[in-house]
């Protein structure tokens, strides 16, 4: 997976820059056919603003969270598209059959 790390009106360091890269990383567990990634840091008076964009085939989710510090920020963006990832997985599972669910459900 591709990850682009833009800052808007700030300056991303190397170690913000390498967290980033890792946490992002993380979402592959979710959803492992993730096209790229882009992580948008902007700064605005005292507020830091997080913007997480997910490509993945023929749909884009974006999460957007600001907060006083980069990293608190970055944690609640990473978890809202966590959230999306595993709501789009599972909307396909389903779409595809439902697998073992589906066929336990109706045995019982």
């Amino acid at each position: 997976m591709k990850v682009q790390i833009v800052g808007r009106h700030f300056e991303v360091s190397d170690k913000m820059r390498s967290h980033i890269e890792k946490e992002a990383e993380k979402l592959e567990k979710f959803f492992d056919r993730i096209i790229d990634c882009q992580v948008l840091v902007g700064a605005e008076k005292r507020m830091r603003t997080v913007e997480v964009l997910v490509n993945v085939h023929a749909h884009t989710l974006k999460a957007t969270r600001s907060g006083s510090s980069v990293y608190q920020a970055l944690e609640e963006a990473m978890d809202r598209v966590k959230v999306q990832l595993k709501k789009h997985h599972n909307k396909l599972r389903e779409r595809r059959g439902g697998g073992i669910k589906k066929a336990a459900g109706a045995a019982v």
